[in-house]
This record gives C-alpha cells, structure tokens and sequence, in this order.
C-alpha cells in the first residue's frame, strides 16, 4: 500500500492539491455535535453565525489543541448558554417558544421580554472553568499556533488576521454577542426552523438537573466576516494544510537525533523516533482507521532481515504523514465516485473500497473524472436511479471527456486502481493494485456497453404486479456481486458462494489478451451453475405472465436482489463479447434457436391451456388448478436437458408436442390465441434447424446462447402476448 500511496502523493504534489497532512495536536473537529462558524469583524465582534450542516465543510475544518488543556484554535467547544434546571424555569422557556411559534403572529417586542426573562432567570454556563476555557482559546492558542508556525505567506494573510481580532474578544462579551445575534435571526425568520433549533442547541438546554459537568456539544469555528478580501479564508482547506505541514516540520526538527542524517525507503529525512514508533493510523470513510502498514511482532513468520513492525520497511514521520494525507484525501466524501467506491460485498469482506484516480490530476479538484465511478455503485446508499442500465453510460459520458482533455495534455496519463479492506480490527489488506494506460480506458469503457448490448430483444414481463425487466449495463463491481450469489429453488432462495474476486472484476473492464479471455470464460462458467435457475424462472413467468414468479423475503430471500435479474442479463451478452460471440452470429446458430423453440412451446402450451382446458374447468372455479394452466409449461421442462443436451431437448419436445400442435391446426382460428402464430414460428425455426448440426453437449458459451434465445422477446408486441 505504501508504493501506491507514494505515487498518489506526488500526483497531488504536482497538480498543487492541498494534502491533508495531520498533526496530532492539529485535529478534526467532532462531526456528531452541532456546528456554528462565527464570523468575526475587523473590531473584534461578532456580526453574525450560521450553522454548518453539510458533512464535507464539517469534514474540513480543523483546530489546533492545547495538550490536555481543553482550549483549541480556531474552533473550540463549548456548552450551550444557559441551562434550565427546574420546572418554573423550562415553562420560561417554553413561553419563549410560543411567542416564536404564536398563531396571531410574531411581536418581536414580546419576544425579547421573554428572552431577558429567560436570560435572567435561568443558569448561565459559561461563567468559571468554561470562561477560562473560552478565553484562552481566544486570547492564548492563536498566538501560540502563530509563534510555531511563524508569519504565513502573503496569500494566507486571513490566518494572521483571524488570530490578531480573536485575540481581543473575551467570553462576556461573547456570550452577550451571541444572545443578540440569535435574538435578530428569530426576528427576521420567526418561521424559520433553523433558528428554533438554535434556541434548543446554542441559547438554553433543559436536558438534566445537575450542571456539575455539562456536555460540550456545540462546536464554534471562528473566520472573518469580510473573508472575502482575501486570498484565501481562514478556515480554507489551504490555509489548514499550511498550518499542519508547519507544525509537523517544527516537530520534525526538534525530535532530529545524531543519527537523523538517514534517509528512509522514500529519499527523505527519518529519525530515531520514527524507527521506535508504530506506522501512522489514518481514518478514511467505510473502513474507518487503516494502518498505514502492520507487521504484527508477535507474528515470527513476518520478520524480515531480524526486522518487525516499523523497523521492517523504513519510513519517516513526515513520509507517512504525506501518504496518510494522501489517503485521506482520497477516500474523503468530497472524493465518492470521483476516486472511491464502495467495494464491500464483492470483496469477499464486508467493508472494502476501490480507489482509481488518474495519475495526472488536474489542479481543480473540482474537474476531477468519475473515474471510480466507472467501476460500481453504493448499492446501499446510492439514491441514483436506475433507468434500463443507463448509470454506467451516463457515468461514461462523464468521465470520457474528462480523462480525454488529461489526455490531451497528457498522453503518458495512466489509471491507477487499488483496493482496500477491512480485513479484522486491526488490519486493512491491499486485494489488489493495477495500472492502465488511460487511452485504454476510454476504449475499454466504449466496449463494456457495446458488449452488454450484445443481446437480442428482451422484455420480459413476469406478471401485472411487476415492472418489465430489460437488460441493464453492471458496473464491473455489480457484475462481481452477481457472480457470487448462488439461486436455488426455481429463482425463490439464494446463497452466497465463492465465486468471481474483485481483481477479476476489474479485469472483466480493463484487462486484454489471455487474462481477459480466463476471467470472461470463468464467469460465463459460474453463470451456467449459479443463476440458470432465476433465468429460467424469468422466461417461465414471462410466457405464462400470471404472477408466476415471486420475490421472497426474509432469511435467504430474494426481494434484496431483485435487481440482479436486470443485470445478470447484461452480463450475459458481455460475457459473449469478452469471448468474441456476437448477437450478429449465435442469434443463427442451433444453440440460440434451441432456446427459440422451447420459448415457443411454452407460449403453444400456455394457449391451449388458457383456451381448451381452461374452458373445461368449473365454472366458479378460481384458484390455480381451476384455469388449466400446469406448474410447468412444456418448454421450461425441457430447457434443463436443453442446457446440457440439446439434441435429446428437442427429441422429447417432439413427443411432448403433438397434442397442442393438433389442437392449434383444428381448432376454430378465434379460440387459439397465440397459438397459431406460434406454430408457424416454431416451423421456421424447424426449418432452418434442418440445414444445422444441433450439438448433443453444451460448454458454457453454448449454454448462455440457449438461454438467450429462451429469453428473447419474440416479434410480436408487447401487448399481444400474454
């Protein structure tokens, strides 16, 4: 991992991203309390707050901590203002709320009676230890930072500004601030949720009775009211990352020893310490803290050259802070689908993440592709709609024109792909790691929809109470997920199997030659024998079209992959492709007519079951067994030995076959419904079945090719048959 954390490091490095180096006193705020930025004028008050809400901006914002000292700059928590700890002093709260909420309207006179009431009347928090606490994050942590980190540069002049007005403010006049800033937003917006939820978190708590440690659930984040003027603000991503590189090189040259003239593995300077120290921990979304590397000591078997743990692959403090950084910024929410995934359920672990990024990043990170957008979708968060496969071409159109402006600019650019997982609590594996030229991706995205439509017409309509299924285009993490679920019971169960890795999955999208030909036949292998029973349900249901077909729920139920009918259709003309079998040449070859003709007995049985014993049955007659139609039609009993023979398929279909093909030739023409199409169907395909040699064995290309033809929409409409 740490190779391709290196390489991502110097891609960002070159396009001038800001790379989220941490210091151990320079520190994310809590992201599950609330939020307020307080923008501070050039008199050192406060003009105004606004919540933050958006999980990204929470995400960014950092605060410089004083070591087991409680204040912080420049964010701090605190507790909200007041406390009502009895009855008489929440029903003064509550009068407050009223006259926000009163239906005769609001009076802002009436409204600020109440609020002095309140003010008066209920427990201040902040005076004594959180006084302290507020005042020297104000007036002390700024200045300290600043005395570290020395004077910044000229475009991060915002920083140096922050420190001077915050230095001025003190917490009495903070919290006074506060009250009438709070006051006028409820005067402007009464109506306003916002502004309710502000007297709950920030102005007075009734939670509890007792105040002897109060919850420090309200984060403040200070910035410059007029930001604006300036190159960058206070609270921008570049200023922070400034501050942590210089309190890390300030680190970095106090621990240097007498030996620090070493370089480690990567050319840059490492120390004693760093040697004495386990590798950095850095916390990314879905696997949550990933150890940059993990030698366990007490593992002999992993000891290289007398080495464990750190000692066995040398990298310095700042080496690792960078690739830590790297990583961080790679797998952050401002990142999703741009260069992550989720991989988790076709990993073989249940928390993964597929990371691909381009390795020449455009500056913007605004104009970063969708590159790991190309490979999967969240199934479980993803609110994107699925329109008949259309999210890996729109995704497509996205990310195609953006790696071909790279490209242009440069023609070395390569796609980097790597995936990570949770391997237990303390380790995270690296499943694999590949290189593409980013040419080859272009094309290689072209071809993944061209080979998922390489399919005939199919539009299969399982009952009035289901949507029609069509083939939709997977992203090669969907196709791996598909692989893996085994369908037992006639498409009712499933079961989780060992089945198709993620590198192969890739490999499915980007990989040539040998390698993509082995995985192409090992799925098409692993389709034959794990999902032929929900394929054939789906072509029974389509030509009985009675509700025939039912997701299940519960334990091993069906009802969570629903979708996968959709896919695995796609995947079944893609696999086809990856071995060069195109619709232009099996559509006429036996196999695929084979599964013709049984779907067109299916329909010539499905037709005389509805129009001659069904006019035979009771009259009253409603349940299943009354309206004549069989648990199974002839064609779906016959697509079994089909699959594996055939020859025999259609020699038993011939038996079978006689009495409903009688029927349809003397029967009234307006009593057989389909069935005198089907017949005539069924001779053309005979027909050219004459001039073929019809295989007595299956491999699995063969296989598909049958079920294709089962399943492919006939010429009719729609709406005629069923």
């Amino acid at each position: 991992m740490l190779n391709e954390l290196f390489d991502l490091h110097r891609s960002m490095t070159e396009a001038e991203i800001p790379i989220p180096i941490e210091h151990k006193l320079y520190t994310e705020c809590p992201r599950k309390q609330a939020m307020f930025k307080i923008l501070v004028s050039p008199h050192s008050k406060i003009e105004d707050l606004e919540i933050v809400r958006d999980e990204e901006k929470r995400a960014s914002i950092y605060k410089y901590v004083a070591r087991n000292q409680g204040f912080s700059f420049p964010a701090f928590n605190v507790v909200p203002l007041l406390h009502a700890m009895d009855d008489k002093q929440r029903d003064d709260v509550k009068a407050l709320k009223r006259v926000i909420v009163s239906k005769t309207g609001f009076d802002e006179r009436r409204f600020r009676g109440e609020l002095e009431h309140v003010w008066h009347n209920c427990v201040h928090l902040w005076p004594g230890s959180m006084t302290t606490r507020i005042n020297r994050s104000l007036n002390e942590q700024g200045g300290k930072l600043q005395r570290i980190t020395g004077k910044p540069p000229e475009k991060y002049q915002a920083l140096e500004e922050l420190i001077r007005r915050v230095s001025n403010m003190n917490a009495e006049q903070f919290a006074i601030d506060l009250k009438e800033i709070i006051a006028r937003h409820v005067a402007c917006s009464p109506s306003s949720q916002t502004v309710r939820d502000w007297i709950d978190t920030l102005l007075v708590t009734t939670a509890g009775t007792v105040v002897n440690k109060p919850s420090l659930n309200v984060t403040f984040a200070m910035e410059l009211s007029d930001s604006y003027s300036f190159d960058y603000p206070a609270l921008s991503p570049r200023i922070q990352q400034w501050i942590s590189t210089k309190l890390l090189e300030n680190e970095l040259a106090r621990e240097k020893q007498a030996d620090a003239g070493a370089l480690d593995a990567f050319g840059q300077s490492i120390t004693r310490k760093d040697y004495e120290e386990k590798y950095l921990t850095v916390k990314v979304e879905v696997l949550g803290n990933v150890v940059l590397r993990s030698m366990f000591g007490a593992s002999r078997c992993q000891k290289r050259y007398g080495r464990i743990e750190s000692k066995s692959f040398a990298a310095g403090g700042l080496t690792q802070r960078q690739m830590g950084g790297a990583l961080k910024w790679l797998g952050s929410l401002p990142q999703k689908k741009k260069t992550w995934t989720s991989a988790s359920g076709a990993s073989g672990y249940r928390q993964a993440v597929l990371y691909a990024y381009p390795s020449h990043l455009p500056p913007d990170i605004a104009e970063i592709p969708e590159t790991a957008g190309l490979f999967g979708r969240d199934e479980e968060q993803d609110e994107e709609p699925r329109d008949r496969g259309a999210s890996f071409s729109a995704a497509a159109a996205r990310v195609i024109p953006s790696l071909q402006g790279i490209v242009r600019e440069h023609p070395d650019t390569e796609i980097r792909v790597f995936v990570l997982a949770r391997a237990d609590q303390g380790r995270t594996k690296l499943l694999t790691s590949k290189r593409y030229e980013a040419t080859w991706m272009i094309e290689a995205a072209q071809r993944w929809q061209d080979g998922c439509r390489n399919l005939p017409h199919i539009a299969i309509d399982i009952g009035k109470d289901e949507p029609i299924i069509r083939p939709y285009i997977p992203y090669p993490v969907e196709v791996v997920r598909c692989l893996n679920i085994a369908w037992l019971q006639e498409g009712t169960r499933v079961k989780l199997v060992h089945g198709l890795n993620i590198d192969e999955g890739i490999t499915l999208l980007l990989g040539t030659g040998h390698e993509a030909y082995r995985v192409a036949q090992k799925s098409l292998q692993l389709v034959t024998s794990n999902a032929v029973p929900l394929l054939l349900s789906l072509g029974h249901a389509d030509h009985r079209n009675d509700n025939s077909l039912k997701w299940t729920t519960g334990n091993g139920g069906t009802i969570k992959y629903a979708e996968h009918a959709n896919l695995l259709l796609g995947i079944l003309g893609l696999l086809l492709h990856k071995i060069n079998v195109e619709k232009g040449g099996y559509m006429n070859n036996s196999p695929f007519l084979v599964g013709r003709m049984l779907a067109l007995a299916d329909i010539l049985h499905k037709e005389y079951c509805r129009h001659e014993r069904a006019s035979k049955a009771p009259a009253n007659g409603q349940d299943e067994k009354d309206t004549g139609m069989p648990r199974q039609l002839i064609g779906n009993a016959a697509m079994h030995i089909g699959l594996i023979n055939p020859t025999d398929a259609l020699s038993r279909l011939a038996e079978r076959i006689l009495i409903y093909q009688a029927w349809a030739n003397t029967a009234p023409e307006n009593k057989t419904g389909l069935a005198g199409w089907a017949l005539g169907e069924l001779g053309k395909v005979t027909e050219e079945l004459r001039t073929m040699q019809v295989p007595k064995t299956c491999d699995d290309a063969a296989k598909v090719q049958v079920l294709l033809g089962y399943l492919a929409r006939s010429p009719k409409k729609q709406e005629d048959i069923g």
